[in-house]
């Protein structure tokens, strides 16, 4: 029972406020620690920040797109904060565990940047230097899918996690990153269309503690943020009326599964009680009920996504609506993926669970909520219906997400701008898209025949977007066209 609430509770965060005998209303702060399957609740006094952490940048999840934020913000000298609610950084990987990564054939090439192939050498590298032989290889998921059927990256928990260590280390020495772990924010303070600070629960030492930054990269797996800063958000599957997607639900589809579990707690005491064991002893399907005392668990959440100032849909992405070698053209493209659309089997019809994608872009605009000028998207919330979501969250592109997020931040700050600015203005997308490509050797348009560290890779990444015309031109994914 305990490994399968480790499993599918979500990690709900509220504050609210609970009235005492005498009368008083009693400021209360509530996560659930999922590691452990408890509920933590702070009361009165104890919701009152005890330490303060403030730096240029925070960054929530240290999963791979927090990561890839991180190194790109300390690159660029910044110092950052990244809060993970586990004990240690890239919470993704679980102990005792082998990751498996069904990736594009371009993968090592020219499908992704510098820094993400540097991860999957240095994991390569590391069972060189352990004398270990990596895992084996998983039989192809995609059959007949020729550009997924050579590329089935596997390694375990140790290696992924000795990698990432020694990757942020020499940040972490230079004071440029420091990294919080078992928090989780329980209240978002904002101010006008700005967040101004994050107060986050210890679980293991149970304070409050307030985190700030100019800006936030949010690189959660379920966006649990969004509900609590005000940030316009969608969770579940959109309609066809809504999107024109052939994927699409007749009706939105609900935010979770339908099954909820109960967690019975006590109220805690004016004076202020610590926390109430959370162990689950009812499953009930249907409409949650609203009961004081009552934390209420859904199974099997999806992730929230940000109504972004460009959303991203099926049509954009699908080879059935892209007849040219590429996906959509994006002018404010931050960064590139390629992975099929896999829809849950209870969602789609049988054998219709996997659409087929062209090679595709990530838009700046899908990375920016419509009204939050100081919140960047790094990951599995940006901004796309749940049927294109479905094709971003694949590892590369969950890291190059966080990669570009990362890079927005520090442009935005070298330049003393919020991220609306950067996207209304031409001249500032183009300065950021730069910078991506010769600094950061990130991709930002589709080729099969050039690498990072091609010599022609700077002039042919920007040619699309400096030259009107020159990607109707393009017949194929060759920058060399025969």
């Amino acid at each position: 029972m305990h490994r399968l609430l480790n499993m599918v509770l979500l990690a709900i965060v509220a504050v609210g406020l609970i009235v005492s005998c005498s009368g008083k209303p009693i400021p209360v702060l509530k996560v659930v620690d999922t590691e452990n399957n408890r509920l933590v609740v702070l009361a009165g006094e104890r919701t009152k920040p005890v330490n303060f952490y403030d730096a240029d940048f925070v960054i929530l999840g240290g999963g791979l797109g927090g990561i890839a934020a991180a190194l790109s913000i300390c690159s660029a000298g910044r110092t950052v904060i990244l809060v993970e609610e586990s004990d240690r950084i890239a919470g993704c990987f679980t102990y005792q565990d082998t990751s498996v990564y069904s990736e594009n054939r371009f993968v090592e090439t020219s499908g992704t940047s510098r820094s993400y192939q540097e991860f999957r050498e240095n994991i390569r590298q590391w069972y060189k230097d352990n004398d270990q032989t990596p895992p084996s290889f998983f039989p192809r998921r995609f059959p007949g899918m020729k550009d997924f059927a050579g590329d089935n990256f596997c390694f375990e928990t140790e290696a992924a996690l000795d990698v990432i260590d020694e990757m942020l280390a020499k940040n972490i020495e230079r004071g440029k990153l420091t990294v919080i772990s078992r928090h989780k924010v329980a209240k978002v303070v904002t101010f006008s269309t700005r967040i101004a600070s994050l107060h986050a629960v210890d679980m293991d030492s149970l304070v409050c503690n307030q985190i700030t930054g100019w800006m936030i990269v949010d690189a959660t797996r379920n966006g649990y943020i969004l509900p609590l800063s005000g940030i316009d958000y969608v969770c579940g599957m959109e309609s066809a009326r809504d999107t024109g997607e052939p994927h699409a639900a007749d009706s939105p589809d609900s935010l979770f599964s339908g099954h909820y579990l109960y967690c019975s707690y006590a109220p805690p005491s004016e004076d202020g009680g610590d926390y109430q064991e959370c162990f689950v002893g009812e499953m009930q399907q249907g409409v949650p009920r609203d009961t004081t005392g009552v934390v209420m668990v859904p199974l099997g959440p999806r992730p929230r996504r940000i109504v972004s100032k460009k959303r991203i849909v099926e049509q954009d992405i699908s080879a059935e609506s892209n007849p040219g070698p590429r996906a959509a053209f994006f002018r404010d493209s931050v960064g590139i993926g390629y992975h099929p659309i896999v829809l849950p089997p209870r969602m789609a019809p049988p054998g219709k669970e996997i659409i087929r994608t062209k090679p595709f872009q990530i838009p700046l605009g899908a990375l920016i909520p419509r009204r939050f000028t100081n919140y960047i998207a790094g990951g599995r919330t940006i901004g796309a219906t749940f049927v294109a979501s479905r094709a971003y969250n694949a590892p590369s592109v969950e890291w190059q997400i966080g990669e570009a997020a990362g890079e927005v931040a520090a442009y935005c700050a070298g330049y003393g701008i919020f991220t609306h600015e950067v996207l209304e203005s031409p001249e500032h997308v183009r300065g950021l898209q730069d910078w991506l490509v010769t600094k950061r050797g990130v991709p930002i348009y589709w080729y099969d025949d050039l690498t990072p560290y091609d010599p022609e890779f700077n002039s042919a990444q920007m040619k699309p977007f400096d030259e009107s015309g020159y990607h109707e031109s393009m017949t194929t994914l060759h920058f060399r066209q025969k």
